[in-house]
């Protein structure tokens, strides 16, 4: 205002919003206080901010820090200013224009990169707006399945969106921990709750204290509750695995367990062998039939081989796999001629079970019991057609297909002979299953971050394409 007794007071805040300095001043801290005090009493959802010229700057400021905390006020900004220098604005061609932007946005990264560290994350990353959209993706009320409020467990949407939600609350549960969310601000507990789930225990990694691992348990209802029927039965216990995580205090050790399960060698680390302790001991407690095991990309190759050492040893549990990673060299995936691949894919087998009569001796039968065990295993498989992560199963089932309807009982004996004497070996391959129930996503490319993604897997709109494979002796 240019009052006489306002102008000197509101002209200084001008000049601190031109330095980037106004966060600093007392009129700023008085109103982001009053946003405090007034979310607490009435909740974010019930009130909104708007702001004039300066005034709209503090209101800028002020939505942005409730952001961080996870509180999104609806926000007006009128005429709020711009703090830059306007260089693009002073040259003649659209082109230099954008050259001149570009170059400015490269300077500044590289400034702040260089001056945190390259192994650093800059800290005003934490207010562009890739941090924001990554933050409502942990948030249930903004990216959850919202139109789930009457759960019917017999349905397999339903079941697929349940276990898909409960993995997302894993991956909540660790950002909760490394932004020290608590009680009200923590972002992981609804993702649970919203189905009637409760956090059990947590599965923390020995080698960098992360959560990779929630167990949760279904809260008995009241026979009032509009979400449950008493006729349906939802798991007791479930076992959800999150994937891999690229913030600073996680990746190095996640990415160390990507490439274990590339080189299919994570069955010996401590990580797995947590989450194999933790299925056995809610097995004992539970029983196999009470329990779902979940899990997404990283934690879904953990769910397989936790799920194929409990079906050896007889436990049979509802597993839901989420772009379980395929690890094999895919020779028949560069090779256009269909029938070409079949050949590709049938002499590798034929030579595996020529290695394996060879080993065991022409009178002695190799052994099959794990694979027969496994075969009343059916694990729940989700797969996007353009996630090169996962593709892998749909191409290794339309092979199994083909070998049992066309080419005949001596192939397909061929084929279980090949991979029961694999899967008796010193190392298991993680893709190896002899069934699956394959589901994949049929709609349309939106790029790899969706088709490797968890959210997709709950989507009301989801075009999925079903079908079982099963092994029959």
């Amino acid at each position: 205002m240019t009052k006489w007794e306002t102008m000197p007071r509101d002209l200084t805040l001008d000049v601190k919003a031109i330095r980037n300095t106004v966060e600093q001043g007392s009129r700023f801290q008085l109103a982001m206080q009053a946003v405090h005090e007034t979310v607490s009493r009435a909740q974010a959802e019930n009130m909104c901010l708007a702001g004039h010229s300066l005034g709209s700057a503090l209101a800028l400021l002020a939505g942005k820090n409730m952001a961080k905390m996870g509180f999104y006020l609806e926000t007006y900004l009128f005429n709020p200013p711009f703090i830059a220098v306007p260089i693009e604005m002073m040259t003649k061609t659209q082109i230099l224009k954008h050259g001149v932007r570009v170059t400015r946005s490269v300077m500044t990264a590289g400034v702040a990169i260089a001056l945190d560290g390259l192994h650093q994350r800059p800290d005003t990353e934490k207010g562009d707006i890739a941090y924001i959209m990554a933050f409502q993706n942990q948030m249930f009320d903004h990216s959850g399945p919202l139109y789930l409020t009457a759960v019917d467990w017999n349905n397999p949407h339903h079941r697929r969106s349940v276990a898909a939600s409960l993995v997302q609350g894993v991956y909540s549960l660790e950002h909760d921990r490394l932004e020290n969310r608590e009680w009200h601000q923590a972002l992981a507990p609804l993702w649970g709750d919203f189905f009637n789930f409760k956090l059990f225990r947590s599965l923390v990694d020995n080698a960098d204290h992360s959560i990779f691992g929630v167990i949760y348990e279904f809260k008995s209802p009241p026979p009032s509750s509009h979400r449950y029927n008493p006729c349906q039965s939802p798991p007791r216990y479930v076992v959800a695995l999150r994937g891999t995580m690229t913030e600073r205090e996680t990746r190095l050790r996640d990415l160390t367990l990507d490439i274990k399960v590339i080189r299919n060698t994570i069955e010996q680390d401590t990580r797995l062998q947590l989450a194999m302790q933790a299925v056995r001991d809610m097995v004992s407690i539970a029983g196999a039939a009470n329990i779902w095991l979940a899990g997404h990309s990283l934690g879904s190759a953990m769910a397989l081989l936790a799920g194929k050492n409990m079906a050896k040893e007889g436990s049979y549990l509802e597993t839901y796999l989420f772009n379980p990673p395929f690890i094999a060299v895919p020779i028949e995936m560069t090779i256009e001629t269909e029938i070409l691949k079949h050949v590709v894919h049938f002499m590798r087998s034929v030579m595996t079970a020529g290695v394996a009569i060879a080993l065991h001796g022409l009178h002695q039968r190799p052994q099959t019991g794990d694979w027969a065990k496994l075969s009343r295993w059916i694990p729940y498989l989700f797969v996007n057609p353009f996630d090169p992560i996962s593709i892998g199963y749909v191409e290794y089932f339309k092979q199994r297909e083909y070998y049992m309807a066309e080419i005949g009982g001596a192939a397909a004996a061929i084929e279980s002979l090949a991979a029961s004497n694999t899967i008796s070996g010193a190392r298991q391959p993680l893709h190896l299953l002899p069934s699956g129930y394959l589901t994949t996503n049929a709609s349309p490319d939106r790029g790899f971050r969706h088709a490797h993604g968890l959210q997709q897997w709950w989507r009301p709109n989801i075009q999925c394409q079903s079908r079982l494979h099963q092994y029959f002796r």
